[in-house]
C-alpha cells in the first residue's frame, strides 16, 4: 500500500476510534504506533527475529563487522586497576550516580534514549560469525580518545513525528522547488491531510470535553506532507515531500516519458533539496511463487510434497544483462560489483570518491542467505570521518522478490547540531562493563550472567533510529545466544544477540532506563 494511501486511511480512521482508545493512547505513550515509516524493527520471537533481523540493520544503522572477539581477547577481571575502568564501571551503575566532570569541561552529562520495543529481541543469524561482514570502517586496535555527539534534528516523539515540522505551507513550498528541479510542467501540490480530516480529527479528539495532549494534536492534525501529483489523476505518479524527506514513486509513465525523460537519472538536480531521498519503482504488477519442499521416507520410498505460496510484489528494473542483483545467495564479490555499478548507473548523486561497501548478509529462519539492502558510503578521511559516513551518510539500493531494483535511497543525517566531542571508554573497558552486567539490552539474560565465551564479536555504532534524541556511540557486542541444526548434513546455525554499553566515558553518563541491566 502506497504512504498516500496509507496516510489518508489513518486519518479517516480517526473517526473510528473508540473513546476507551483514545484515553488509553494518552496513558501509555506507546500504544499509538508510528504510521508513517517503520522507525524500529521489533522483533517479538526468535523465528520472527530470523526472517526480518536484516530489515533492521539500515535503519538502525548497526550491523557487524570483522573485529571477532578470541579467547586470548576476554577477560573476566573487572578490577583491573585502571582507574579509567573503575571509574566508567563505578559511574555508569544502576543508582545513576556520576563523578562531577572537571570544571574545565563544559559537556553536557548524557542519559542513552535506548528503546527496546514493547517485546522480543534483536539478533542475527549465520553460521558463523565471519559471514556477517558489513564493511564497518572501526577497527578494535585504533587511537581514537574521543567521538562526536549529536542531537537529533528530527528526532520523533512517541507518535512517531518529528517534534519541530514544517508547516504546511513550508511543504507546499518545498514541493514546488522539487517539481521545477525535475523540469515537471504538469502537475498539482496537495496538502495532506485536509482540512476536512483536520476538522474530523479534532472533534474526535476532543470528544466528551477530552483535553488530548499538544503532542497528540499534532500527531493527528499536523500537517504531515505534501504530494506533487504528475502526468495521472490517480495516486500512481506522486512525489512526497515529507518532514524527513522526498519519496519519489517511479511508474512506467515517468521511468521513460519523453517530456520527464528518466527521472532516476535526474536526481542530482534535487539533491540538494533534502538529506534523505528515496525512490520507490513500480512498473506494474507481477505475481511469483515460493516453494518449499519437504521430503518424507516411507521405508525405500521418498514422499515428497510441494508448498507453494503466492504473493504480488512491484516490478521493478530488470539488471540481468548486468549483474546478479538478488535477496539471496549471492557471493560478497558479486554483490560488491552489483552496489558499485548501481552507485556509477544511478549518477553517484552523493559524490563518492573512495567508495566503502555495506553489503550486509544474514540467514532466514529456512537458512538461506538474505541481503535486503547493498549500500555504498565515503570511505575516506579520518577514522572518525569514516565511522560517521558509515553510520549517517550513504546510497543504498534494494532488489525486490524477482531480483529487480526497486528501492534507491540517498540516506544523509544533519549532525550541524554538534553537543561536542566526549572522551570514550576502550572496547576492552566495555567488555569488562558488559561481563559485570552493565549494559542496555532488550534479550532475556538469566541470573548467571552472560559467559565471556559466548562474546563473538564487538564493534563500534552510532544508534541511528529516528526517536534517538542524541547520536551517540556505542559498543555494540554479539553473543551467541543458540543454535539450531535442521539437518544432521546441514551445517548449524547460530543466532547471536545484541548487547549495548555506551563507548561514551561514565563521567559523563547518567542512565536512567529500565532497560539498562545490571545483574
Amino acid at each position: 500500500m502506497k504512504n498516500y494511501e496509507k496516510s489518508k486511511k489513518l486519518f479517516n480512521a480517526i473517526g473510528e476510534v473508540g473513546d476507551d482508545k483514545i484515553e488509553k493512547s494518552e496513558e501509555n505513550p506507546n500504544y499509538v504506533g508510528n504510521g508513517i515509516e517503520l522507525r524500529r524493527i521489533k522483533f517479538f520471537s526468535p523465528q520472527i527475529a530470523g526472517m526480518m533481523a536484516a530489515a533492521l540493520v539500515l535503519v538502525a544503522g548497526t550491523v557487524f563487522m570483522m573485529n571477532v572477539l578470541k579467547p586470548d581477547d576476554v577477560s573476566t577481571t573487572t578490577d583491573t586497576g585502571t582507574s579509567a575502568v573503575t571509574t566508567t564501571a563505578d559511574a555508569a551503575n544502576t543508582n545513576n550516580t556520576t563523578q562531577t566532570p572537571p570544571a574545565t569541561d563544559k559537556l553536557q552529562i548524557l542519559n542513552p534514549s535506548f528503546d527496546g520495543g514493547i517485546g522480543g529481541y534483536e539478533s542475527y543469524r549465520a553460521y558463523d560469525i565471519n559471514d556477517l561482514e558489513n564493511g564497518n570502517p572501526w577497527v578494535i586496535d585504533n587511537d581514537l580518545t574521543t567521538l562526536p555527539v549529536f542531537r537529533n534534528k528530527l528526532a520523533t516523539n512517541q507518535y512517531g513525528f518529528v517534534e519541530n515540522p514544517m508547516t504546511a505551507e513550508e511543504l507546499r513550498e518545498k514541493a514546488i522547488k522539487v517539481a521545477d528541479a525535475l523540469g515537471l510542467t504538469d502537475y498539482e501540490v496537495l496538502n495532506f491531510p485536509t482540512q476536512e480530516q483536520i476538522d474530523q480529527a479534532i472533534e474526535k479528539l476532543t470528544y466528551g470535553g477530552m483535553e488530548p495532549s499538544e503532542e497528540a494534536l499534532q500527531a493527528y492534525t499536523g500537517p504531515l506532507f505534501a504530494t506533487v501529483r504528475f502526468n495521472s489523476e490517480d495516486d500512481e505518479n506522486v512525489i512526497e515531500i515529507w518532514n524527513d524527506g522526498i519519496t519519489l514513486v517511479i511508474t512506467p509513465e515517468n521511468m521513460e516519458n519523453s517530456a520527464n525523460e528518466n527521472i532516476i537519472k535526474k536526481l542530482d538536480k534535487i539533491v540538494g533539496l533534502s538529506d534523505k531521498i528515496t525512490v520507490r519503482i513500480r512498473l506494474g504488477q507481477e505475481t511469483g511463487y515460493d516453494e518449499f519442499q519437504n521430503a518424507a521416507t516411507d521405508g525405500d520410498d521418498v514422499n515428497t510434497d510441494i508448498d507453494t505460496n503466492s504473493y504480488t510484489y512491484d516490478k521493478g528494473i530488470d539488471l540481468s544483462n548486468h549483474h546478479n542483483f538478488s535477496y539471496y545467495d549471492l557471493t560478497a564479490e558479486e554483490a560488491r560489483e552489483v552496489t558499485l555499478f548501481l552507485l556509477e548507473w544511478s549518477g553517484n548523486i552523493t559524490n563518492i570518491e573512495n567508495p566503502g561497501v555495506n553489503t550486509f548478509a544474514h540467514l532466514d529462519m529456512y537458512g538461506r542467505q538474505v541481503r535486503l539492502w547493498y549500500s555504498v558510503f565515503e570511505n575516506s578521511g579520518t577514522l572518525t570521518e569514516k565511522i560517521l559516513n558509515w553510520n549517517f551518510n550513504n546510497m543504498a539500493f534494494s532488489p525486490n522478490e524477482a531480483g529487480e531494483l526497486s528501492l534507491i535511497k540517498k540516506n544523509y543525517t544533519d549532525l550541524s547540531d554538534k553537543i561536542g566531542d566526549y572522551p570514550i571508554i576502550s572496547a576492552s573497558e566495555a567488555q569488562r562493563l558488559l561481563l559485570d552486567g552493565k549494559s542496555l539490552t532488550n534479550a532475556y539474560v538469566d541470573g548467571n550472567g552472560l559467559n565471556a565465551g559466548d562474546l563473538a564479536r564487538v564493534e563500534l555504532i552510532y544508534r541511528a533510529n529516528a526517536n534517538e534524541e542524541v547520536f551517540m556511540p556505542y559498543y555494540k557486542f554479539y553473543v551467541k545466544y543458540s543454535e539450531t541444526s535442521f539437518d544432521s548434513t546441514v551445517e548449524t546455525i547460530k543466532e547471536y544477540v545484541a548487547f549495548y554499553v555506551p563507548a561514551i566515558s561514565g563521567d559523563y553518563l547518567e542512565i536512567d532506563n529500565p532497560l539498562y541491566i545490571e545483574r
